[in-house]
Formats: C-alpha cells, sequence, structure tokens
C-alpha cells in the first residue's frame, strides 16, 4: 500500500518539476522596454499613475503635471498657477474618464478636477469636503478613481469609497 506521504512528495515534485518547465518555457522571448521620448518632453521623472482612454492615448499622471503620449510624440501639461485654465494642481495620481471622453484627475492634494480633451483645458472643483480638514487629510492618499455611468466619480482612500454626483451635487 503506498502512503500518504509518498503520494504528497510525489504530487509536490511533479508540480514542481512542471512549473520549472513552465517557467523556462515562458522566457523564450525576453522582456524588452524602450524609451519613449526625450526626458526634458515629460513634466517629471516621477510617475505616479498611467491611464489609457477610449481614443488610445496613454496620459502618464507625474509629480509635476500630466504627460499623453499619442504612439508618437509626449504632450506635457505641467502646473502652472498663473493660467487661468492651465494645470491647476501639481502632482496627478489618478485618472480616469467619463462617457463624454472627458479627463477626470485627482491631485496628490485631493483636491479632483478634470480636463476638456476638445478645448484642451482644465476645470477646477469646489467640493462640499474641500473645506474640511478631516476629509482632506484622507483625499490625499487616493488610491483609486472611477467615473460610473451614473455620472458619479468614486475615489479610494484609506477611510472607503467616496463618492460624488455632479449633476445632483452631492
Amino acid at each position: 500500500m503506498i502512503s500518504k506521504g509518498l503520494i504528497k512528495d510525489v504530487t509536490a515534485f511533479v508540480l514542481v518539476a512542471l512549473l520549472g518547465y513552465l517557467n523556462i518555457a515562458a522566457q523564450d522571448e525576453p522582456i524588452r522596454f524602450q524609451q519613449i521620448g526625450n526626458l526634458e518632453d515629460y513634466s517629471s521623472i516621477d510617475t505616479y499613475c498611467i491611464f489609457q482612454d477610449s481614443k488610445g492615448l496613454i496620459w502618464i499622471g507625474t509629480r509635476m503635471g500630466l504627460d499623453r503620449w499619442d504612439g508618437n510624440h509626449i504632450q506635457s501639461y505641467r502646473f502652472d498657477p498663473s493660467h487661468p485654465q492651465g494645470m491647476p494642481y501639481k502632482g496627478v495620481t489618478g485618472i480616469t474618464e467619463d462617457n463624454q471622453n472627458t479627463l477626470w484627475l485627482v491631485s496628490e492634494d485631493g483636491f479632483l478636477f478634470n480636463f476638456d480633451l476638445e478645448k484642451e483645458t482644465f476645470n477646477q472643483f469646489t467640493l462640499p469636503w474641500d473645506k474640511d480638514k478631516n476629509w482632506r487629510y484622507y483625499l490625499k492618499i487616493v488610491s483609486y478613481i472611477k467615473y460610473d455611468t451614473s455620472g458619479i466619480v468614486w475615489l479610494g482612500t484609506p477611510q472607503g469609497l467616496v463618492g460624488y454626483h455632479f449633476a445632483q451635487d452631492s
């Protein structure tokens, strides 16, 4: 009679051998990285998030702004407090897109704003929690942003999800 210990040992051996084979077989093609553009083209080399929009453009949230890559060129939108419709905040830590093809962004300070792709302008919003110091603290650590089909922008924070419905201002 075969012992349970022997069955476990043989099973473990077969599993390890199979995983080793799959690992070797999967490494036939080396992973290759290619630098996109020059470092000077980016708003910052410190990247917080990456997002691909519905048109296929790649958006990169950085410590100093927002970068767009169209497959050929980098376009940077840097923080500029003197320009009324320019980049209103420094770090972009989250990016999502609504059904109107507008990008929704959250700054490293927890402020929510959007970018109109057609006009290439930024819009700031004053939300109910912007003046509350407790909320401001938690929104500085937004780890997730998503716009849903009902018009709610969801922010993931250490305290849980925060949703804001712009049409209802709530």
